[in-house]
C-alpha cells in the first residue's frame, strides 16, 4: 500500500501559519509599544523599528548611530555671558513648558531680551537669517521655524516628541485649542481638515494628515528651507542628523522635559543659571494651561497606517533621544 503523497502537507501548513501569527503579533508590539529604554536599549529599539518598519518596495536605509565629529557643537559648554539662544521651537512639544521660564529669567532677573520671532520674519532662510543677524544679544529667540545657519555667537536647542504623540496633539490642538489658547484663535482651525474626525483625516488624505506631511513633519524643521527637505528620505534624514551635531547646543525630549532644563541649565552656566527652579515653580500651572481640551485619538487601524508612514520620523527621534541619554549619563542625570 504506497503512502499518501501530501501527508505531512497539513502539519506544514499548521507550521507556517504559527510562525506567520508570531510576526505579525511582533510586529505591532514594536509598532505600539512607547520608547521607554536605556542608550542602549535605545539603539536596539532603532534598529528594531527601522527592520520593522519597512513599507513594501521601500529601500531600508541601515539604522546608525552618529558619533559627534570634529565640527560638532552638540554637548560643549558655553561659558559666555553674551549668546543668541535660538530655540527652533517643533510645534506640539512643549515649547512653551521650556521657554516660558527663560522668559522670567531673562526679562525679569537678568534684563536680556526675550523674543518671539514674528510670523512675516520666518518665511523664507534669508528674511530669518536676516532677522537674526540684526538681534543684539545677549537674547532668548523662539519661533517654529526650520533650521538656519547661525554664526558663532549663537547657540541653536530643541525638543523632540515621540513623532505619533506629537501628530495627535497638534491635530487636537488646532480642532480644539488648550488651556491659554482658544481654537477659535487658531487660522487653520477653520481648514477642512479639522471638520473630520482623526481618522477620517487621514482616511480622505487630508492635507494635514497627507503622507507628504506627516512622513517629514519634524525632519523638516530640523533640515532646513531647502525644498528637498520636505520629502522624507536617506537624504534629508542625514542632513537632519547633520545640523543636529554641527548646529544645536543640545536637542531635548518632551518626554524628560525636566532633565532637558537641567542640561540647559548646565550646558549654559552663565546665561541659564536659574532657570530649572523657575520651571519647577511654573511647572503645575503650565501644564494646567497647555493641555488640549479633547484628546481624540486615531483607532488601532489608522495609528498603524501613521507608524508607517513616520518612518523617518522615528529613525532621527530615537538617533535625537540617544544622543540625549549620552547628555545625561555625562553630567550625572539619573536614569528615568
Amino acid at each position: 500500500m504506497s503512502k499518501p503523497k501530501y501527508r505531512y502537507t497539513p502539519i506544514l501548513l499548521l507550521a507556517v501559519g504559527l510562525v506567520f501569527t508570531v510576526m505579525i503579533a511582533w510586529n505591532n508590539r514594536l509598532m505600539t509599544k512607547p520608547l521607554i529604554c536605556s542608550n542602549q536599549q535605545c539603539r536596539r529599539q532603532g534598529e528594531n523599528w527601522a527592520r520593522y518598519r519597512k513599507k513594501d518596495n521601500d529601500y531600508l536605509p541601515t539604522f546608525t548611530n552618529h558619533n559627534s565629529n570634529h565640527s560638532s557643537v552638540f554637548g560643549k559648554i558655553r561659558n559666555e555671558t553674551d549668546l543668541l539662544i535660538v530655540f527652533f521651537a517643533v510645534p506640539k512639544t512643549g515649547s512653551r513648558s521650556l521657554s516660558n521660564p527663560f522668559n522670567v529669567l531673562f526679562t525679569h532677573t537678568l534684563n536680556y531680551s526675550f523674543t518671539i520671532v514674528p510670523k512675516d520674519q520666518r518665511k523664507t532662510n534669508d528674511i530669518l537669517t536676516s532677522y537674526l543677524l540684526n538681534m543684539h544679544e545677549p537674547a532668548f529667540i523662539r519661533g517654529h521655524f526650520p533650521v538656519v545657519q547661525l554664526p558663532r555667537n549663537y547657540v541653536g536647542i530643541s525638543v523632540l516628541r515621540d513623532p505619533l504623540e506629537r501628530f495627535i496633539s497638534e491635530f487636537n490642538f488646532v480642532k480644539y485649542g488648550d488651556g491659554q489658547i482658544n481654537a477659535s484663535q487658531i487660522i487653520a482651525h477653520t481648514a477642512p481638515d479639522f471638520l473630520l474626525t482623526l481618522d477620517e483625516c487621514v482616511q480622505q488624505k487630508s492635507p494635514f494628515c497627507s503622507r507628504e506631511v506627516v512622513s517629514s513633519f519634524t525632519l523638516s524643521f530640523f533640515c532646513g528651507f531647502d525644498k528637498r527637505c520636505r520629502v522624507a528620505n536617506e537624504w534629508t534624514y542625514r542632513q537632519a542628523t547633520r545640523n543636529v551635531e554641527e548646529k544645536f547646543l543640545m536637542v531635548g525630549v518632551t518626554e524628560e522635559l525636566d532633565n532637558t532644563i537641567k542640561l540647559l541649565e548646565r550646558l549654559l552656566p552663565n546665561m541659564a543659571n536659574g532657570v530649572e527652579k523657575i520651571y519647577n515653580q511654573k511647572q503645575t500651572v503650565n501644564r494646567q494651561a497647555y493641555v488640549t481640551h479633547t484628546k481624540e485619538q486615531p483607532s488601532p487601524r489608522i495609528r498603524d497606517k501613521l507608524l508607517r508612514m513616520m518612518y523617518w520620523e522615528y529613525k532621527f527621534y530615537y538617533h535625537v533621544k540617544s544622543k540625549f541619554l549620552d547628555l545625561k549619563k555625562m553630567f550625572g542625570l539619573p536614569k528615568t
